[in-house]
């Protein structure tokens, strides 16, 4: 294992230990770190990066927006309208792509060359290289028409009013909620979402089967009943033709009585304007009951348990919640550590938490933290890991953490074993 490996693992195992490590001890990491590692795991880097692709996202609307809001000008003036960029504009373009180039260099630095690609967020450190590049091309081929003049109709000219590829970049907001915490909502919708496509496409299946069925029923009936060129004439017919004339216009009107396209009453007036109308006007009920009530509540629930499943399966939820939970775990010690250190002299002797056992509050905190412990010298002795004859805030926090909760089957196992005679 490499030095530089070492370190890395050394680091991640302090972003884990965070709440126990004394100072010295993490400052000791800290200087051991490159100035990279440092930099790409301070808070200022982190949002550094946040609110950069935030700007550049706001920057690349409002690129746009004027862009259009210029043609729309040059065709009320009666002028052909021509996409060009200012100097000012490319210029703020260029800072950010060299901004964007130098944040991916340090991740990269920090991360190492090959470790870059080995890491657990390799699809996110892929579409950053992806649209750094892009930005790239896009800022050098405006420089080359700015500085060339370049007509309208030249095909590097063509290439980059494609700016298809710029939502690429805007893709890469998606990040920030992987970088910023508190967006940990927003990122459970979004994932939930890319996580239901699979059974979107089997709703999509099922519901074009649905449609289908119903389609060959009324576009049969139709056709059975516009079965002369007057009929097809008449104006009362028309409509009946629009919506049910063929089988793929009959799908399409379908899917919209089902999603609020059209009101579905208009299509149930049409159907009742034919022969034996009152068949066809029930078997539409039928559909709409069927499809309002039983395929839209099915398919919200498959979503609901997709949603459900994948926020439970997402690596960054679940240790982010992990980590809040902890958190707030160690925050309620803190607390009886001061109950219990009244002096606030930053340790607790055997003395002072023997009389801290006295009080039935002290105790039910003890026992709401699922810490259960018989005596005031038993957990004393169990916290006291330096055996100095005093507990630190750092031993009570580290101690009382790994106490509480019930014993694991391995544990009692352990504990067997330990009070086995012979051994």
């Amino acid at each position: 294992m490499s030095s530089r490996q070492r370190r890395h693992m050394r680091w991640k195992n302090a972003e884990r230990n965070l709440n126990f490590m004394s100072q010295s001890r993490l400052s000791k990491i800290m200087h051991e770190a490159s100035w990279t590692e440092r930099m790409v795991r301070s808070k200022c880097f982190e949002w550094f990066s946040g609110c950069l692709i935030l700007f550049n996202c706001i920057f690349i609307g409002w690129h746009t927006q004027m862009l259009a809001s210029h043609a729309i000008e040059q065709v009320n003036l009666d002028l052909d309208p021509i996409v060009r960029t200012s100097a000012e504009v490319l210029v703020l373009q260029v800072c950010f792509t060299a901004c964007f180039l130098a944040e991916l260099l340090v991740r990269w630095s920090a991360e190492g060359f090959l470790d870059f690609f080995k890491s657990a967020d390799l699809v996110w450190n892929v579409l950053d290289i992806v649209c750094v590049l892009i930005g790239i091309v896009d800022a050098s081929a405006e420089i080359v028409m700015l500085a060339i003049g370049l007509e309208e109709k030249t095909p590097l000219r063509t290439f980059t009013v494609m700016r298809v590829l710029r939502v690429v970049r805007i893709v890469r907001v998606v990040r920030v909620i992987r970088i910023m915490r508190f967006f940990r909502e927003l990122r459970m919708m979004i994932f939930s979402t890319v996580n239901s496509l699979r059974s979107v496409i089997w709703i999509i299946f099922f519901l074009f089967v649905l449609f289908y069925m119903f389609g060959i029923a009324f576009t049969s009936a139709v056709v059975s009943y516009l079965d002369t060129l007057e009929m097809r004439k008449q104006s009362e017919n028309i409509t009946l033709q629009r919506y049910f004339g063929t089988l793929d216009v009959s799908i399409l009107t379908l899917y919209m009585a089902m999603s609020g396209g059209q009101n579905w009453s208009v299509y149930y007036e049409s159907l009742a304007s034919m022969r034996g109308g009152e068949f066809w006007c029930l078997l539409y009920i039928l559909y709409i009951t069927f499809a309002l009530f039983a395929v839209v509540n099915i398919v919200t629930g498959v979503f609901v348990d997709t949603a459900l499943q994948s926020s439970k399966n997402d690596r960054e939820v679940v240790v982010q919640e992990e980590l809040e939970q902890k958190r707030d775990y160690l925050q309620q010690l803190r607390q009886l550590f001061q109950a219990i250190d009244e002096d606030s002299e930053g340790r607790i002797t055997r003395e002072v938490l023997q009389q801290a056992f006295k009080h039935e509050t002290i105790l039910a905190y003890f026992s709401s933290l699922k810490i259960d412990v018989p005596d005031a010298a038993t957990l004393f002795d169990l916290l006291d890991f330096d055996q100095s004859g005093a507990i630190d805030l750092e031993e009570f926090l580290h101690g009382c953490y790994h106490l509480h909760g019930e014993a694991t089957h391995l544990e009692a196992k352990m504990m067997q074993a330990e009070v086995r005679p012979g051994l």
